[in-house]
């Protein structure tokens, strides 16, 4: 049997039950944050901030997350073995092809530690407020006022 190794489960149907299982998990995930906000019409910031801080929340936004990069790896690894060719591009077509592939899984990946990133507390290591308040922003003055002095 041969194998491409770019491939995300190493055989055809091990990629069609991932695509399947992923779409499953991204499918409840857009259900348990829209029945959320069917839930709570009047919820607003603060209360969606704290629901979705909780532990379960952030390990389901997690699994979602994790979910949507395969999906899109074996759906952007499909477009791009059935159309970059050599049909297409001729001789060029591998390194088209990997190129494509490389620039995907380089996206991807970023956003895979961007999201995770937000979804755990951010790149410096703190969390988000518990109580879902925005923080203030350094220079939160009224437009045409000067910011404040330093140590006032």
């Amino acid at each position: 049997m041969v194998t491409n190794v770019t491939s995300f489960g190493r055989s055809g149907l091990s990629d069609f039950v991932l695509q399947r299982v992923s779409a499953v998990v991204l499918g409840a995930f857009g259900l348990c944050v829209g029945g959320w906000f069917a839930v709570n019409p009047e919820g607003g910031h603060a209360a969606f901030a704290a629901w979705f801080s909780s532990t379960p929340m952030v390990v389901f936004a997690t699994l979602a997350v994790g979910a949507l990069v395969a999906h899109a790896w074996i759906g952007m690894w499909t477009v791009g073995t059935d159309y970059l060719r050599p049909h297409y591009f001729g001789r060029a077509s591998t390194v088209v092809r990997l190129a494509y592939q490389g620039a995907t899984a380089a996206l991807l990946f970023l956003y895979l530690i961007w999201a995770l990133a937000v979804i755990w507390g951010g790149l410096n290591g703190s969390t988000p407020p518990a109580t879902g308040e925005m923080p203030a922003l350094p220079h939160a003055s009224a437009v045409g006022e000067a910011p404040p002095a330093e140590g006032s």
